[in-house]
């Protein structure tokens, strides 16, 4: 999975092109106004960076039917996210990603989904969620069809990926990195053309990854290392030109596909802790360090300092 010193890290993703959607406010009209006259200035965006309990702050937000923005990145609020704020139906972006303290019931969540029908950004990254047993990512989900950047890494879910998610045909972002998420990969994802993100690593996926990768010609950025895939790495990979990071750190078995070679984009690559066997096929990916092909006794060849046999 993309770490430093003997792995790259998946924060590396930061650095690309798109990746790091801000959902920043206007600035707040401090002069003399009072809390909620300030509030009321920004009615269609407002961004909370503040250090109290949720309920405390919940009478204001209510009569903000025009909300459209909501984000409380890195806040430190504590308490449970209101059922009233699916009463927000105007909103098209809500994040509450990385908020200390702040609980997610599973009533909410599936009303949250149900009710905000506009919203184009999801992210829920690193957010508790209480009282979700099993912790299932609603197969409701797809029903958002304007959602255009979903990122739920880090939650514990748990179950199946919903195929659901399939519909979701404006998705340029989705990040299930680093859950407990089973079974395999729906091929429904082959219907996000739009996807410039992917992120399935760390989770408990099985099977063959499948071959649907030339339907995603627009991915930038592709893991899905640490699960428990088995096959060969998909051909299909090959087809994605753009792609500039690829982490297949995972339990691989074959030979790495020469044709990944022509991937004249690549900055970051990952095919570590597999069971790959041959040479490194490309002067492309033999650029890339040590720790890229790691773990893969059947592997030779430069950058390795196992030799081939016909070297």
């Amino acid at each position: 999975m993309l770490y430093s010193n003997s792995r790259p890290t998946f924060p590396l993703i930061a650095k690309l092109p798109y990746f790091v959607l801000m959902l920043e406010s206007k600035p707040m009209q401090r002069q003399s106004l009072g809390r909620k006259e300030q509030i009321a200035a920004n009615r269609m965006l407002f961004n909370v960076k503040m250090e109290q309990e949720i309920s405390k702050i919940l009478p204001e937000y209510v009569s903000l039917v025009s909300l459209t923005h909501l984000n409380f990145t890195v806040s430190r609020l504590d308490g449970q996210v209101p059922l009233q704020f699916s009463r927000f139906s105007r909103l098209v972006s809500l994040d509450l990603s990385i908020s200390s303290g702040v609980t997610l019931e599973n009533s909410v969540l599936k009303s949250l989904i149900q009710n905000l029908t506009q919203l184009r950004d999801l992210a829920l990254s690193h957010i508790y969620l209480a009282s979700i047993d099993p912790r299932k990512l609603p197969n409701s989900i797809g029903n958002l069809k304007s959602l255009q950047y979903l990122d739920v890494s880090g939650c514990k879910f748990s179950g199946s990926i919903p195929a659901s998610i399939g519909n979701l045909k404006d998705m340029w972002y989705l990040s299930l990195f680093r859950n407990d998420f089973r079974g395999r990969v729906p091929h429904s994802i082959s219907n996000l053309g739009q996807l410039k993100l992917l992120a399935l690593s760390e989770n408990r996926l099985v099977g063959k990854i499948p071959n649907i990768f030339g339907k995603l010609t627009k991915l930038i950025a592709l893991t899905l290392g640490v699960n428990h895939f088995t096959g060969t790495i998909p051909s299909s990979i090959c087809q994605i030109s753009k792609l500039q990071l690829l982490d297949l750190s995972s339990t691989l078995s074959g030979t790495i596909p020469p044709c990944l070679g022509k991937l004249t984009s690549l900055e970051s690559f990952d095919v570590s802790n597999n069971h790959l066997v041959g040479p490194i096929p490309s002067a492309k990916l033999r650029k890339f360090h040590n720790e890229s092909f790691e773990g893969n006794p059947g592997l030779c060849g430069c950058p390795l300092s196992k030799k081939c046999n016909k070297e």
